[in-house]
């Protein structure tokens, strides 16, 4: 009995070990599961028998440009409020889309960009929709919140098999005219799954009469920690918080293949500027070999952390425009107009961006600018004024008019210039031009805040700064002071009211 009550406790032992395993993606294992379901889709030969023809023809020799798709996140949830729980927040969200867009599109002066020679820029750009399928313009642009039990639904942490035969129907919209991401955590039994997509069907392969699979399930699947940005990421994400599951599964969408073609030295993922790998990577390891090369591990179809990614190849490229321009479904993306409302005055030329302003706060800069009465959105650049303008952001917002920089994303005491512009559709793209270029910085070690201009403009001086014991404050006509720490917090606030010249000294060694 005892021999038996230690076996037992073994087998527990290991069942507890898996159930806390986390797969990156399930798109190959759910691709196997489609075709045992509909015997009329092709398989991944047959598929890829496809891909090859098309990548010969003619036709996709030429260069495509770029294209704006629409995409709609369907965020389940179990009733909880926005930004809490699983109802993850639109500017995790936001975040998101822009981590797409620099993977895309190899965005300089981003995470997404690389110097590798064969490193592509995709040109797909991704846009938050603005209208739902019955044309009503949605409050958030781009998220759909689902409370799942209202619906029926069980509470979210679905396995694959329940979110294509129930959750999928009942949620999708329109997949000729939106990229469906779902938001939920996926659960197999003993482990968790991160993310999955479905392959685009084929048209065109011999012998099969109808190949499309399920139009019902198309589209992406990640779960909520998955969702952020390299420069916003998800709290809840460590390692794979940073946004690049989507990318990873949105390259799966269009037809992409993990880099070690599922197997080993003898199996390709059809790419030939991707060396030959015979499994995944995971972390961050660079210089890793096998197969007698190096492996791309920064390739965004391999496993590897949310930081290491940055890389889609030519070949890689090729097998998505294939996909793009035949594909049913991805071609008819092309045309969707569901990133506008169709507002009479969005034409081009759209109007440029006025009267920037910026005022520091304890926490930050708070960025304004004049609104555009019918914008969808704007986007904001800025940069070290002796580099230039590094990031871009989006504020999908109706009528947007300001944005706010914590403290922590700035470094203290160096000038920044930025720029803004907005527009009214992304797809077509109608946006104005980019503003003049305005200026802010915020503080040193310590940063002062002075309600009389006059004295901040000419009468007072501040020294030592940085400053660790005392502050000696020179000046006239000083009416109150304020000191902030390095990192933003209030430590001390005075009102002086002091009209003649003086200096007077602050310990500010005391000060908590």
């Amino acid at each position: 009995m005892k021999k038996f009550t230690t076996a037992l406790f073994l087998v527990s032992a290991v069942l507890f070990a898996k159930a806390q395993e986390s797969v990156k993606c399930y798109s190959t294992e759910h691709e196997i599961e489609l075709q045992q379901k509909y015997s009329q889709r092709a398989n991944l030969d047959q598929f890829e028998q496809w891909m090859s023809k098309e990548l010969r023809s003619d036709e996709m020799k030429s260069e495509r440009g770029v294209v704006v798709l629409p995409v709609v996140f369907h965020v389940f949830h179990s009733g909880t409020a926005v930004g809490s729980g699983l109802n993850i927040s639109s500017d995790l969200i936001n975040a998101q889309l822009q981590q797409l867009n620099d993977d895309f599109r190899r965005t300089p002066g981003t995470a997404g960009f690389n110097t590798n020679p064969v490193g592509a820029d995709l040109e797909i750009e991704f846009c938050m929709a603005v209208v739902d399928p019955d044309g009503n313009v949605l409050a958030e642009p781009g998220i759909d919140r689902i409370n799942a039990p209202s619906l029926g639904l069980q509470s979210p942490g679905y396995t694959t098999g329940y979110m294509d035969n129930q959750v999928k129907p009942v949620t999708i919209w329109d997949p000729e005219s939106y990229v469906n991401v779902w938001v939920t955590p996926i659960n197999l039994f003993i482990f968790t799954v991160l993310g999955y997509a479905q392959f685009p069907s084929a048209s065109g392969l011999s012998g099969l009469n109808n190949n499309e699979g399920p139009a019902a399930t198309d589209g992406v699947v990640v779960s909520s920690e998955t969702v952020g940005s390299i420069s916003f990421p998800n709290p809840s994400g460590g390692n794979v918080g940073a946004g690049r599951t989507l990318t990873h599964e949105l390259g799966h969408f269009f037809g992409l293949r993990h880099i070690w073609g599922d197997g080993g030295c003898s199996v390709d993922d059809f790419c030939s500027d991707t060396p030959l790998s015979d499994a995944s990577n995971s972390g961050c390891q660079v210089g890793s070999v096998s197969c007698s090369s190096a492996d791309m591990v920064e390739n965004y179809m391999d496993y590897s952390d949310d930081a290491c990614m940055n890389i889609f190849t030519e070949d890689q490229k090729a097998r998505v425009d294939a996909v793009l321009m035949n594909s049913p479904r991805r071609i008819e993306l092309l045309s969707s107009n569901s990133c506008s409302e169709d507002v009479a005055d969005c034409q081009s030329p759209y109007p440029a961006v006025s009267e920037l302003s910026s005022s520091t706060v304890s926490n930050g800069v708070q960025l304004s600018w004049t609104p555009i009465e019918g914008s969808i959105g704007c986007q904001i650049r800025a940069g070290l004024s002796a580099v230039g303008f590094q990031t871009t952001v989006t504020v999908f917002e109706a009528n947007a008019s300001e944005f706010f920089v914590p403290a922590s994303a700035i470094q203290l005491g160096l000038e920044y210039q930025w720029q803004v512009r907005c527009g009214c559709s992304a797809a077509p793209l109608v946006v104005g031009p980019w503003s003049e270029t305005d200026f802010f910085s915020f503080g040193s070690s310590i940063a002062e805040e002075l309600t009389s201009s006059q004295a901040y403009n000419s009468k007072l001086s501040i020294y030592p700064n940085p400053a660790s014991e005392f502050i000696t404050i020179s000046g006239a006509d000083i009416e109150k002071y304020v000191i902030y720490d390095i990192n933003g917090r209030m430590i001390d606030n005075q009102i002086v009211n002091q009209t003649e010249s003086v200096d007077f000294r602050v310990e500010i060694s005391a000060l908590e």
